[in-house]
């Protein structure tokens, strides 16, 4: 009797061990997955204030055309004003 107990305690400490290296090859492809994620997270992260510095340099261009353009029409009527002043 007591040699099948202590069989059968061994064979519940083999389940046992064997659970325990399931478990720790589980934790260790979460751990994986996990810092997968961080550097995706980051590299979202970084691709988004690339957008934004990017848009940002967009609206400065644009604002520095509408200047460029509003002097050119500036310097049309300028022009045409002094084209008109002579006659012919």
């Amino acid at each position: 009797m007591a040699v099948e107990q202590a069989s059968g305690a061994n064979s519940a400490l083999d389940d046992i061990q064997q659970l325990i290296v399931t478990i720790s090859d589980m934790n260790t492809h979460i751990a994986s997955a996990a810092e997968e994620q961080s550097l995706v997270a980051e590299e979202v992260n970084t691709n988004t204030l690339n957008i934004k510095n990017l848009s940002e340099q967009v609206a400065n261009a644009a604002s520095n055309a509408n200047a460029a353009m509003v002097t050119q029409i500036a310097n049309v009527n300028a022009q045409d004003k002094l084209l008109n002043s002579f006659k012919v």
